[in-house]
């Protein structure tokens, strides 16, 4: 048995060699041994870039800084991000005194384009160019009486270079001329991305205001004191990772309408530098968190045939 499976992978490595022995002579050579070549062009949406719903909607994130009552008694850590379940708690709690609009989890959006070629009639190759960059979500707001204590936004950009190769079957009519096709790539890209985070959890000016009894409610006294104010900190990082896609694309004019899900799997460290002392003592002056570009991006476009 296991030597029908080598035998197996043998023969399609050979296949895949030959493959790319094709297409590195037509670019060093400059032959034109493709069945077809194709310019594409797509817009699509990445649902909780970096995975940071959780923390922006439910968890929070947890301050290096402790929090005391009203008597100065420890207790418990506060919070340099609040979750916004808690502060939609504390909305419903005190009867819309204290107020807050959520924004909920990041959605980005993606451009991009690329370059296809057939490789004879069932394989394909790709080199694209993705952008991506927040659309929506990512911005949280609570007032106290109108004064506005905690206001965060968070942002996501990457930058994608992904090659492919795989099958492709097309469909044709009753004349042999293609009109649509099913495809599967998998490869390779190289990612630059970052993530990042600004704005204010003054919780001393909102203990201020109250003489101090907000120390002892619920949610508020995750507020950061010293004031976290308009603090901006941006990680970073760069790498290569793995990739697949999964499409289908129909005839239309000189060239092709394509749905896809492209599907991206890598991880960075990225390292950040807080800009006021209440971020060094709520993160560290030189943070680090994970800076990621996977996930599932939902894609559509057009195709010309070149």
């Amino acid at each position: 048995m296991l030597s029908i499976i080598l035998k197996g992978i043998f023969i399609m490595s050979k296949k895949m060699y030959k493959a790319l022995l094709i297409l590195l002579l037509s670019v060093f050579f400059g032959q034109n041994l493709y069945a077809e070549n194709r310019l594409m062009f797509g817009f699509g949406l990445l649902f909780d870039p970096n995975s940071l719903g959780s923390t922006i909607i439910k968890d929070g994130l947890d301050s290096g800084a402790v929090k005391t009552d009203a008597q100065g008694n420890y207790a418990g850590q506060q919070k340099v991000f609040i979750a916004e379940n808690k502060l939609q708690a504390l909305e419903n709690m005190t009867g819309g005194v204290f107020n807050v609009k959520r924004g909920g989890a990041m959605t980005a959006g993606t451009f991009s384009t690329g370059f296809e070629g057939d490789i004879g009639n069932n394989l394909f190759f790709r080199a694209g160019f993705n952008y991506t960059t927040k659309i929506s979500g990512g911005d949280t707001k609570a007032n106290f009486l109108g004064f506005t204590w905690y206001d965060v936004t968070w942002n996501y950009h990457s930058t994608v270079i992904p090659v492919y190769f795989g099958p492709k079957f097309d469909f044709k009519d009753g004349e042999g001329n293609t009109i649509g096709g099913i495809y599967i790539g998998m490869g390779l890209h190289w990612y630059k991305a970052q993530w990042g985070v600004k704005g204010t959890n003054n919780g001393t000016a909102l203990h201020g205001i109250t003489n101090g009894l907000t120390r002892d409610l619920p949610v508020t006294s995750d507020a950061h004191d010293p004031g976290l104010v308009y603090d901006d900190v941006v990680f970073r990082a760069s790498g290569t990772g793995f990739n697949w896609v999964v499409g289908a694309q129909s005839k239309m004019g000189p060239g092709y309408l394509f749905l896809e899900v492209e599907t991206l799997v890598s991880l960075g460290m990225g390292n950040g530098a807080t800009k006021t002392t209440a971020g060094w003592s709520a993160l560290s002056p030189y943070p680090a968190y994970p800076v990621t570009v996977a996930g599932n991006y939902y894609k559509f476009g057009y195709k010309l045939a070149l």
